[in-house]
């Protein structure tokens, strides 16, 4: 059996400032699919929770990249939230991701491992 790990930290103030710089845009980029848990969030949350969905797709394609895939951020869909959070991975393959993401004031942060029985 081998495993595919991928990690990333993202700094909760970059992404404001990235979204000051680039607005909207900047989200519907990373993010085609809907956002509509994060903004469900209280107003201190918001952008940790957009920090740690960052983190995660980063981490994704981190991992995905190990096990020989070329991947990209409009290559994975973040869906829902809390305990109904699931990824979309959206090329043909057997693996399957198992994740954890957390934030907090300050940082973001996504771990992905991928169980390589392809």
């Amino acid at each position: 059996m081998t495993l595919f790990c991928g990690i990333d930290i993202v700094e909760v103030e970059r992404v404001k400032r990235l979204y000051g710089e680039f607005g909207k845009k900047f989200l519907d980029k990373i993010f085609p699919e809907s956002l509509e848990y994060c903004f469900k969030k209280k107003k201190k949350e918001f952008w940790g929770c957009i920090a740690g969905r960052i983190a995660l797709k980063e981490a994704l394609i981190k991992a995905y990249s190990q096990a020989g895939f070329q991947a990209g951020w409009k290559d994975f869909e973040v869906i829902g939230g809390g305990k109904d959070l699931t990824v979309r991975v959206k090329f043909k393959t057997s693996l399957k991701p198992v994740f954890s993401i957390s934030h907090e004031r300050n940082y973001a942060v996504a771990v992905v491992i991928l169980n390589g029985l392809e």
